[in-house]
């Protein structure tokens, strides 16, 4: 999986993940992980920037529809 899909999908999972959480400390750790997570990968897509590169950096493409090819 790609850092753009960790930084999109940790604090959605997590914020799942809370609500599916009975107590407010395991709640708190739960939203507590996901967010070190999704700043984990935020660093490192931030250390692996190239300023120098022309274009676009860290793309990520899927085919959604392959069969209409979309």
């Amino acid at each position: 999986m790609s850092e753009l899909s960790v930084i999109v999908w940790a604090p959605l999972v997590g914020a799942a993940l809370v609500l599916l959480t009975r107590s407010r400390s395991s709640a708190t750790a739960v939203a507590l992980i996901a967010s070190l997570v999704s700043l984990a990968a935020t660093i490192g897509v931030i250390a692996g920037f190239d300023r120098d590169a022309i274009g676009f950096q860290f793309v990520e493409a899927r085919d959604w529809i392959p069969s209409i090819g979309v």
